[in-house]
């Protein structure tokens, strides 16, 4: 089995920043949602190992489920650029789901750039098998 470490390096109302690595070779950036102690639809899950399987999403077609998370659901690896906390009027394009990009930026907020080029290689990638993920949190 395929495996893959995300070290979260920063977490802010902005958003919770991490590197991404797999077994395949493929890194990349994370944005996730501020580390608010897995609150759902406003905080990144806690840290952990879990299995990841590949889904068929209404919305984002064929993508990531990251399975087995304490009383959440549906959290995916998908595109997006921002995961501010919207409560306080920051961006977000995530209700607790990983967002992957090439960079990280500052336009206003924290967020990852390229995020729909960099989805589409971590697919190809990751080549639809399940994978096992272990999430760090460096910044606590």
């Amino acid at each position: 089995m395929n495996t893959a470490s995300l070290y979260r390096l920063a977490s802010t109302v902005e958003g919770t920043i991490g590197r991404f690595l797999t077994s395949t070779g493929f890194k990349c950036w994370t944005m996730e949602c501020p580390d608010y102690d897995n609150e759902p639809f406003f905080s990144c899950i806690n840290s952990g190992t879990y299995i990841v399987k590949l889904i068929h999403s209404p919305k984002y077609g064929p993508c990531y489920e990251i399975t087995n998370v304490l009383d959440r659901t549906k959290i995916l690896i998908h595109w997006g650029n921002w995961a501010g906390d919207k409560r306080k009027g920051y961006k977000c394009n995530s209700k607790g789901c990983i967002l992957v990009g090439d960079k990280v930026s500052r336009h206003r907020q924290d967020m990852v750039l390229n995020s729909r080029i960099t989805f589409h290689k971590f697919m190809h990638a990751m080549g639809g098998t399940p994978f096992k993920l272990r999430i760090i949190n460096i910044y606590k």
